[in-house]
């Protein structure tokens, strides 16, 4: 597994109490997807790097979220949110989408930033 430091930070932006589905696909620096076969989708949200506990997690006890790969082949993981995670969250946190191979080395495939805002009536 490559692993890079030019992942760019993307921006997510979700209404308070609404189910999130994230679908992600790992690619390598030609745009190729990565085959992820054997490989185990992480997911985590936080007010910040150091700030814990996870407000969204596939590994926190108990978890949050549940982590799919919907096409190995593809390079392709889903992340999955229920409504009743998100209901109370509000405001700025910052997150990152990894990947643990077999041998347990770990690789951050996205990151970034999700905001919560009030949901509209």
């Amino acid at each position: 597994m490559t692993s890079t430091n030019l992942i760019d930070m993307v921006p997510l932006v979700f209404r308070a109490g609404d189910d999130r589905l994230l679908q992600f696909t790992v690619v390598d620096a030609n745009g190729a997807p990565v085959n992820i076969s054997g490989m185990t989708p992480h997911f985590v949200a936080a007010r910040g790097e150091t700030q814990l506990p996870a407000v969204i997690s596939t590994d926190s006890g108990p978890p949050t979220a549940t982590a799919t790969i919907t096409s190995a082949p593809g390079g392709v993981f889903t992340v999955s949110v229920d409504k009743s995670v998100t209901v109370s969250l509000l405001g700025s946190y910052e997150w990152q989408a990894s990947l643990t191979d077999a041998s347990g080395r770990v690789a951050c495939v996205a990151r970034g930033t999700i905001s919560f805002r009030a949901k509209l009536s």
